[in-house]
């Protein structure tokens, strides 16, 4: 951690699809790494008003690059083994990326990022979670590692050229 960076932790309650979570809020965690004279809440804000249209765009995701290409094998708690799973639709993929997500704000590139982080209960990627990057609402990245770990690989892809 940076000297001049201070993280400020807690929850904030979003908005999800009953439909899929049976309830209509639910209590989400966050993560503030903030520099200076940096202040997130204003994101936090966003991501309330926006939580489903964010959760929605990476379950598209997940889904689209899953049926061209399931590499991954999901993990199955009864048999306590990994197997292919066909998903016919996104919804079915939600109870396989986890419950409870971790959101991430930190800055990068003189942009602000933020991160939908699933880990607990997470069955696709079980080993590391899977973390979306999202610049507002466009989604930026998928990748099964953790939100800091993603930036700091993009910095030093940054100073190598990419």
């Amino acid at each position: 951690m940076e000297l001049d960076e201070r993280e400020d932790v807690g929850f904030i309650q979003v908005k999800w699809s009953s439909k899929l979570y049976g309830t209509v809020e639910m209590k989400a965690r966050y993560w503030l790494h903030q520099k200076g004279s940096e202040n997130f809440y204003g994101e936090l804000d966003f991501i309330k008003q926006h939580f489903q249209e964010l959760y929605d765009k990476l379950l598209e995701n997940l889904f689209e690059e899953y049926s061209e290409n399931p590499l991954l094998d999901v993990w199955n708690e009864e048999t306590g083994e990994s197997e292919r799973i066909m998903f016919a639709t996104k919804e079915e993929m939600h109870p396989y990326l986890g419950m409870t997500p971790c959101i991430d704000v930190k800055s990068f590139k003189d942009k602000v990022y933020l991160g939908l982080a699933f880990y607990q209960h997470n069955r696709l990627s079980i080993e590391h979670g899977i973390c979306a990057i999202f610049d507002k609402l466009e989604l930026f990245l998928v990748d099964s590692y953790d939100f800091e770990g993603i930036l700091d690989n993009l910095k030093y892809g940054y100073k190598s050229g990419f």
